[in-house]
């Protein structure tokens, strides 16, 4: 008679992913990609950083005297406005400004997250 051959079969134990860690990890990869593709859509019909400096503002028009000093007439329709270059601005209405929208704009990395969470 044949001698019979025992073998000693190794199974691993296989980890079994619960249902809702599969649910959770799903839903995390899906509300990134969905953003991801949000922000696709939404950027696509931003316009240029460079055409903000390009943009052509109304003006009032201003009247002189022969000398070009002495203002006599200022003419506006719908707004009264003059551009005015950022360095004839004084430092201190600069830091004014600066203070007065966001305080802490030197001290984090452009997106304040207590702000944001406060408001």
């Amino acid at each position: 008679m044949a001698k019979r051959k025992y073998y000693r079969k190794g199974y691993e134990r296989k980890r079994k992913v619960s249902f809702a860690f599969r649910a959770l990890v799903s839903f995390f990869a899906l509300s990134i990609i969905g953003s991801l593709l949000l922000f696709i859509l939404i950027a696509k019909d931003l316009p240029r950083p460079e055409k903000f400096s390009e943009r052509l503002s109304s003006q009032s028009t201003k009247i002189y005297d022969r000398t070009g000093e002495v203002l006599l007439y200022e003419i506006y329709g719908e707004e009264k406005r003059t551009i005015i270059p950022l360095e004839i601005i004084p430092d201190h209405l600069q830091e004014a400004v600066i203070t007065a929208e966001d305080s802490n704009l030197y001290e984090h990395f452009g997106i304040d997250l207590l702000g944001i969470m406060r408001s």
